[in-house]
């Protein structure tokens, strides 16, 4: 999983982790205090770590940017929408789509850049 950028591989530990923690409180409604803080944490924090890698992407001229953009755009539109039609949205559906979108965007998507990176001294 890790893209040999220590601070993208931190930032990426800190996802997963909130994600760990809406897992742990996946029998609570999904209006609870503690499942609404963590789902504000993980578009917040997503929010800013898109911010970093795309930057990084920026300044080391990955070819792929413009495509791996759209997907962080279209990762943070389908949650924003979740937020507001939480009335459709069960903590199963939620999970679900959290853990393959981690699984097959840092776990594959982000490989790309990762080798684009280590052939460029990027570290």
């Amino acid at each position: 999983m890790s893209v040999g950028v220590a601070e993208l591989d931190q930032q990426h530990q800190q996802l997963l982790s909130i994600i760990n923690d809406l897992i742990d409180h996946q029998h609570e409604t999904i209006y609870s205090e503690t499942v609404s803080s963590c789902f504000g944490k993980l578009v917040a924090y997503t929010r800013r770590h898109f911010a970093l890698e795309e930057d990084m992407m920026r300044a080391y001229g990955f070819p792929g940017l413009d495509a791996h953009k759209a997907q962080h755009v279209q990762f943070i539109e389908n949650l924003v929408d979740m937020m507001l039609e939480l009335d459709h949205v069960s903590m199963h559906d939620l999970l679900a789509f959290l853990t393959a979108w981690f699984d097959q965007h840092i776990c594959h998507d982000d490989q790309h850049y990762a080798a684009y990176f280590a052939r460029s001294g990027g570290n």
